[in-house]
């Protein structure tokens, strides 16, 4: 539940394209859809998925890169049609009139990011800072910072933690999926 009040210096932490962020990590594509096994990689909403890349995985991976290649070149039109596009991958897939569309898979997308969004706060929290707000993809917290303490100072404590909570993640998803993460926690902004 949102905190209600007043706040000074506060960070907005953001997951980059997380949905595509989620397909690409956890391999979420209808052909690498699998009934449980030993090495099955499972969503919280009990999917399994293969490890051998899908093809819907591999295909947001070259949008990926066309998308950071096309911020490169300071092109943020065609940036922005790649993170539309790669973010219609999820709707396509919870939407009935596709064909490959199934709730399992979408719930999976959906139930990873609540998972990681809640694991992203737990860390915040252990960290003694106060995640006073999520939404789909991002989390705006609180630092607890004196009023008086500089801008600047806040902005990069905010950084820090944001690199922090990033890298932990990382390590998180690889112990606990044997996977390799491709989520980014990103300092959005500092308020």
């Amino acid at each position: 539940e949102p905190q209600v009040g007043l706040y000074r210096h506060l960070f907005v932490f953001d997951f980059k394209s997380l949905y595509p962020s989620i397909m690409r990590t956890f391999n979420i594509d209808p052909l690498s859809h699998a009934r449980a096994g030993d090495d099955a990689i499972t969503a919280p909403n009990g999917a399994c998925f293969d490890r051998e890349r899908g093809i819907l995985p591999a295909m947001l991976e070259e949008l990926w890169t066309q998308r950071e290649e096309a911020k490169a070149r300071g092109d943020a039109v065609a940036s922005f049609a790649y993170k539309i596009i790669m973010n219609s991958f999820y709707g396509v897939l919870a939407t009935g009139s596709c064909r490959f569309a199934a709730d399992e898979l979408a719930g999976a997308i959906t139930e990873f990011g609540h998972y990681i969004l809640r694991w992203a706060q737990g860390r915040l929290e252990e960290r003694g800072v106060r995640v006073i707000y999520g939404d789909t993809d991002s989390v705006f917290v609180d630092p607890g910072l004196a009023e008086d303490c500089p801008a600047a100072e806040a902005r990069a404590l905010g950084e820090r933690l944001c690199a922090e909570v990033d890298e932990a993640l990382a390590e998180h998803i690889e112990a606990e999926y044997g996977v390799e993460s491709r989520l980014e926690l990103e300092f959005e902004k500092c308020y």
